[in-house]
């Protein structure tokens, strides 16, 4: 069976709340979840979806310095817990051909720190034409199970991987997505794929997704999710080429007096 290689676009540039990831001069992203906009299943809802709790694990400094304090987090793909919960195709991104071996890439639009002023963050194009911003690789997924909630339920999908607890769709009311696990990883460096604007292909992305793929993700602002035949040893293969490696990716811990307060 020919392994896949799926390319998407996640985190907080893809939704409406208009701010960045940013992207620090160690290399180091501190990816900002898109703000949660579904009805949650209880009223305290636990401390990494709360900006105020939950630390860069870059900087260790609050996600609520980086973005509006009133969001409710909706922190997803999680790598550090090797996740990405979302739905089949149309209604969500995962197409339904992907299977354990299968690796999951996962692009952002980074601003460099220096960039993060909060009238700048409304316009991630014109961060771009300056060199201030862009779309990068920042990691993925190398697959080993697909856990369809609708046909488990939530206790045995717990059961099979218990680190879903951290998934934001188990905590919303009703939700049954799909979840793909298995192991996580970082990008190091973030790679980037956008070139002098967030519809130009880099150098980087044409040579490691090939140009017309490359072109493609870049024609729609690296939107629309790419599919290609490739497996993770040929991924890494080229990734290195490229001078760049893959890296056990960095939690997101919540504050002790958060977790103190929970308890």
């Amino acid at each position: 069976m020919t392994e896949k290689l799926l390319v998407l676009r996640a985190w907080a540039d893809t939704s409406t709340s208009g701010f960045y990831s940013a992207l620090h001069p160690t290399g180091c992203p501190t990816l900002i979840p898109i703000p949660e906009t579904k009805p949650l299943r209880t009223q305290r809802p636990p401390c990494f979806t709360n900006p105020e709790c939950v630390l860069s694990p870059c900087t260790a400094r609050r996600l609520a310095d980086y973005m509006p304090r009133r969001y409710v987090l909706h922190n997803d793909p999680r790598l550090d817990h090797g996740f990405y919960t979302g739905y089949y195709a149309p209604r969500g991104r995962i197409p339904r051909m992907i299977g354990g071996g299968d690796v999951v890439l996962f692009a952002a639009g980074l601003a460099k720190e220096q960039a993060l002023g909060e009238k700048q963050w409304r316009s991630l194009a014109v961060l771009a034409a300056k060199g201030l911003a862009g779309i990068y690789l920042v990691g993925g997924i190398l697959v080993e199970r697909v856990i369809n909630v609708s046909d488990l339920g939530w206790s045995r999908a717990l059961a099979t991987y218990p680190r879903l607890a951290f998934s934001p769709h188990y905590w919303r009311r009703g939700d049954a997505p799909v979840a793909l696990t298995g192991k996580g990883f970082w990008v190091l460096p973030p790679l980037p794929l956008s070139g002098g604007s967030l519809r130009e292909a880099s150098a980087e992305a044409r040579k490691l997704l090939g140009s017309s793929v490359a072109e493609s993700f870049a024609r729609s602002r690296f939107r629309r999710t790419r599919l290609l035949s490739m497996g993770f040893a040929r991924f890494v293969e080229t990734l290195e080429s490229l001078g760049y490696r893959i890296a056990k990716p960095r939690g997101y811990p919540c504050t002790t007096r958060c977790l103190q307060r929970q308890g």
